[in-house]
């Protein structure tokens, strides 16, 4: 996600590649050889850098001051429906809806301009701190979320803490006929018990949604020790001291500060020559990354991608899809491809053994030819700065 694990990942394969392409049905010689980099996004930290960019996120505390009789939760609703128009029209249906909610007393003229102006103002956060800032959000939740698996063994169907479930256990026995076993007809009667641990679970609030978390943040952006105050509402203090937390959190923000500034600072020496395929799920209707070659050389999410994207083209761009439709041999063929579970909060993406294999397999096929466009391109650095060959389209077929 944050870019330091690739960059660690495209060092390593460069290291382990063979100095030449090895001949056709070879395995190029003993020992461990790299011929595919294989990367996965992080779609927490994409989404993130996503949703960050539309006009019904960014506006939304602000029309709520000017608005307090706003439904929040239905602005919210409205704002991702807009959000998934096509033809590029999401952001300019995102500013009608928020144009159509001017309060009493300001004509539509002036209220437009103001929420231009405001949106304008947010979009202008760009660059190496902003990055960070939204790394920051991804890791922070990601250790809520980790406390909360640990200390909340009872989960709702989302996968979220739900202390209201795990707070009692009910145990009901229905009685038939008199009898004390459990059967049905008859009344029944019920009894409720504290499950271990229930109070403690109960004194720390429920693990929203992700773009929930993000809405809070976004709020207090400006307001860093503001944000630090917030996600203490999270802290499992049966068995967290504040002392503790505080120590948890601090470091964790150190270090993924860390970690940014490595990836930031990361310029590779050498290409790597073998075939690179990039693993995401990102909607192809979404405003700011949509899959593209372009996402993937910009930096994808938080700059992630963005040292080493023009050193491994062309890449192999594979969108894992959430519809159940063709198979994954057909997938295969138009470099996307089924994900073996439905779409969830998770920073994991989903892929099965086999995908995995077919993935590979066909990206160590390709190897030659891949080298060799990869040799060419890496020439450019000793001639006048023109490219010997044009960046080639990612959707290649194999």
């Amino acid at each position: 996600g944050v870019g330091f694990a690739a960059a660690v990942a495209y060092e390593v394969a460069v290291q382990l590649q063979p100095p030449h392409p090895p001949p056709a049905g070879s395995s190029g010689g003993g020992g461990v050889v790299a011929t595919v980099l294989l990367l996965l996004e992080d779609p927490r930290l994409r989404r993130c850098c996503e949703v960050a960019s539309q006009p019904w996120f960014q506006l939304r505390d602000w029309v709520a001051g000017w608005r307090p009789d706003l439904d929040l939760t239905e602005f919210a609703m409205v704002g991702r429906l807009l959000e998934e128009q096509v033809n590029g029209r999401g952001h300019s249906a995102q500013m009608d809806y928020v144009g159509g909610l001017a309060p009493p007393g300001i004509p539509r003229a002036q209220w437009d301009l103001l929420a231009e102006e405001q949106a304008r103002s947010a979009n202008s956060r760009i660059g190496y701190g902003w990055e960070e800032m939204q790394y920051s959000w991804t890791v922070l939740y990601g250790m809520v979320e980790a406390l909360h698996n640990k200390h909340c063994p009872q989960r709702d169907d989302s996968g979220r803490t739900s202390a209201a479930i795990a707070t009692t256990t009910t145990t009901t026995t229905a009685d038939s006929g008199g009898s004390g076993g459990s059967g049905g007809g008859g009344g029944s009667s019920s009894s409720a018990a504290v499950a271990p641990g229930a109070a403690a679970v109960a004194e720390f609030a429920a693990l929203p949604a992700w773009e929930a978390f993000l809405l809070d943040l976004y709020a207090l952006l400006d307001r860093p020790g503001a944000q630090l105050e917030y996600l203490v509402r999270y802290r499992p203090a049966a068995f967290i001291d504040e002392m503790s937390w505080d120590t948890t959190v601090r470091d964790l923000l150190w270090t993924a500060s860390y970690l940014k500034s490595i990836a930031h600072t990361h310029k590779p020496a050498a290409p790597f020559l073998g075939e690179t395929v990039f693993l995401h799920a990102a909607p192809p209707i979404a405003s700011v990354i949509s899959g593209s070659i372009r996402d993937f050389n910009a930096g994808w999410a938080a700059g992630a991608t963005r040292s080493f994207a023009l050193l491994v083209q062309p890449v192999r761009m594979v969108r894992l899809h959430d519809t159940s439709a063709p198979a994954v041999a057909g997938a295969l063929a138009d470099s996307s491809m089924e994900s073996a579970a439905p779409s969830t909060d998770s920073p994991i993406l989903a892929l099965t053994t086999l995908q995995l294999q077919q993935l590979l397999s066909e990206a160590v096929n390709c190897y030659s030819r891949v080298a060799a466009i990869r040799q060419q391109l890496a020439m450019t650095t000793s001639t006048s700065g023109v490219p010997l060959l044009p960046l080639v389209p990612g959707s290649l077929s194999t």
